[in-house]
């Protein structure tokens, strides 16, 4: 199932005001800040755009990762311990909590449902990450899957992910209340 951006926004704009998340684009919640990642497409590079975010001259459309490649991405962060609920045919869940601080680290969860080829791509999407987890996740996935765009509903301020970039640094735009930048 894919989102144009225009769904999307509706999508999250209705389960916002109703307390919920937003299937099909990666959300998540962190102290009530949600936040979104979007493929790579026309759309969204036409909402760049219209934002004066510079694109990156090697842009290529993204895909979602497959629920198989998503697994093996989660399995090699390191630092991070990955623990699966569900059945992992259809609907699961994936816990991603940091192996020596537990909870008092980083942490984020991963929900992926209504699978039906673990080996198609598939949307997915975050529950309560921590932001910098979330883009280290998502510049794992920008590495076979292609660049993403993500995004809080603090400052909406779109941010690129490509593979090689430094979380840490993109989280950080995400929270920067100063002129926009990719």
């Amino acid at each position: 199932m894919e989102w144009t951006l225009a769904e999307s926004a509706a999508i999250l704009t209705k389960r916002i005001s109703a307390g919920a998340g937003a299937p099909g684009i990666n959300s998540g919640c962190l102290m009530g800040i949600i936040v979104v990642s979007f493929v790579f497409d026309a759309p969204v590079l036409d909402w760049l755009k219209a934002e004066g975010v510079d694109v990156p001259p090697d842009y290529r459309q993204s895909r979602w990762p497959s629920p198989n490649e998503l697994r093996t991405i989660l399995e090699s962060l390191p630092g991070y311990v990955v623990r699966y609920r569900g059945r992992q045919g259809q609907d699961w869940d994936a816990e991603v909590v940091d192996a020596a601080r537990g909870y008092e680290g980083m942490s984020a969860t991963i929900w992926v449902k209504g699978v039906q080829d673990p080996n198609a791509p598939h949307p997915f999407s975050f529950h309560k990450p921590w932001p910098e987890l979330a883009v280290a996740i998502l510049e794992r996935i920008s590495r076979t899957c292609g660049p993403r765009v993500v995004t809080n509903d603090v400052y909406l301020r779109p941010v690129i992910v490509t593979a090689g970039c430094d979380p840490r640094e993109r989280a950080e735009r995400l929270d920067d209340p100063s002129p926009r930048r990719a």
